[in-house]
């Protein structure tokens, strides 16, 4: 194997592998070594085969690309660029030694190439003289007459046919050369992908990690406040639990640079949008994941690390996120009661949701025990303890409400339920209970939004001072 190894400084070596297996990374003992931060130990395997050469990610922790391509095994062709880390490595060709190869007429003619016998002649034996005639009988009746002497005929030596004239000799051409390959261009380097994952993309994972486990104790703490009691009860922490499971798919999908995430965080920054105290991060979201450096680094390719840019966007969707948050952790822990505009915080956030399900739970609570008894409502002791209220219930029964209803200040917000019409007693009715109620939760500061519910189930509410039944519905 002949590799060619380029480093980010623009230094460059060839080196030759025998064998069929290298080991490439950055511990001593590796057949290559690279001398680079972001390469593994053992970073990659180079193996030799049938097929050529092959290459296969060992478990790094920053991948291997071929061509620009993140791969965990490929094949490689002469010219194939390798990125590990920062170092590239290029496939040299193998040096062959030449063959000569001839076609079958010019191995006939180069046969016929060999001397020929200048005389090709043969050499002919002497054909004997034919035997002479026998004379003929003499007449009979005539005298006879001198015999003239009989002539042998000359020997004939046959005439040998003409010989074809030699066949010139031909030296065979000269095999025409080979005209050189050329080189393969040189690729313009790609740009390498600084400090591996983007700031940004790890301020947006690193905040859907929080959801994920804020959204379920969110659900879970409002249905608890409730006595999970009612429907408002179920509804909160099956809402906790599924933003939860989304926000943990998000933070995955953007953690491990998934293309998928990028759409559907564009998608969930657009929902965004519409509401108002989640439209600046979700601007600054959609800007940023249709930047070009953000869609060819959720692709794939090598980017640069954004400079100033990705710092910017990663702090300002930081400061739009957190700091609604950190302002409410601040004054739930000082007691002071902050008015919570929808969407403030994490995504989906709704407003004012722990105090009105206060109320929610309360006329719940007030129903159940209408619906168990004689159509009547309880008061607050009533609904703590039923047993007070209700003759033959048992004292170890189920409770109406949480305990924690007995405190009338929570979250900064101070809560009254007032009873009015008392029914009169009644065999199996309760021995206290009236025909109507209202509910009530006002700012202990004076400042905010104050809701009023009455029997009925209608929320009115009102600003900065307390509400009652002429207040707006809600």
């Amino acid at each position: 194997m002949k590799l060619e190894i380029r480093y980010p400084s623009g230094s460059h070596h060839e080196v030759e592998l025998s064998g069929t297996v290298a080991v490439v990374g950055r511990d001593p003992s590796c057949d290559l070594v690279l001398n680079d931060a972001k390469c593994s130990r053992r970073h990659a395997v180079l193996e030799a085969g049938p097929e050529g050469i092959a290459i296969r990610d060992a478990g790094s922790a920053n991948g291997i690309f071929v061509n620009n391509q993140k791969v965990e095994r490929a094949n490689l062709k002469d010219g194939d660029l390798v990125r590990i880390g920062e170092v590239l490595i290029k496939i040299l060709p193998e040096e062959m030694p030449g063959t000569l190869v001839m076609a079958p007429d010019e191995i006939e003619d180069s046969l016929k190439s060999v001397p020929v016998d200048p005389d090709p002649t043969p050499s002919v034996a002497p054909v004997p003289a034919p035997a002479p005639p026998r004379p003929a009988p003499p007449a009979p009746p005539a005298p006879p007459a001198p015999k003239p002497l009989p002539v042998a005929p000359a020997p004939v030596r046959p005439v040998p046919p003409p010989s074809p004239p030699p066949r010139p000799v031909v030296a065979p051409p000269p095999p025409a050369a080979a005209a050189p390959a050329p080189p393969p261009p040189r690729p313009t380097p790609a740009p390498v992908r600084h400090g591996g994952r983007p700031l940004t993309v790890t301020v947006l994972a690193a905040l859907w990690a929080l959801g994920a486990l804020a959204y379920p104790i969110s659900g879970l703490a409002q249905a608890l406040s409730g006595g999970w009691h009612g429907i408002p009860s179920i509804l909160s922490t099956a809402i906790g639990l599924f933003l939860g499971l989304i926000s943990a798919v998000m933070a995955f999908g953007l953690w491990s640079g998934s293309g998928w995430a990028r759409v559907l965080q564009i998608v969930l920054a657009g929902i965004g949008l519409l509401t108002c105290a989640f439209t600046p991060p979700s601007a600054l979201i959609l800007a940023y994941m249709f930047r070009r450096n953000t869609s060819e680094w959720f692709a794939g390719r090598p980017t640069d690390d954004g400079g100033t840019a990705e710092t910017l966007f990663g702090v300002g969707i930081a400061a739009t996120v957190g700091l609604p948050i950190v302002a409410a952790a601040i004054a739930t822990a000082l007691g002071v009661a902050i008015p919570t505009p929808a969407g403030a915080g994490l995504p989906g956030a709704a407003a004012g949701t722990v105090d009105k399900q206060r109320l929610y739970a309360l006329v719940a609570a007030q129903q159940a025990f209408s619906a168990g008894t004689c159509g009547t409502y309880a008061d607050l002791e009533g609904l703590l303890n039923p047993a007070s209220v209700i003759p033959n219930y048992p004292s170890s029964g189920p409770t109406f409400l949480a305990p924690e209803y007995a405190t009338p200040e929570a979250a900064g917000y101070r809560y009254e339920l007032v009873v009015e019409d008392p029914a009169a007693p009644a065999d199996g009715c309760p021995t206290r209970s009236f025909h109507t109620f209202a509910y009530a939760a006002t700012p202990v500061s004076g400042k905010g939004e104050a809701y009023f519910v009455d029997s009925k189930g209608v929320v009115h509410v009102a600003t900065d001072r307390p509400a009652n039944l002429a207040d707006p519905a809600e």
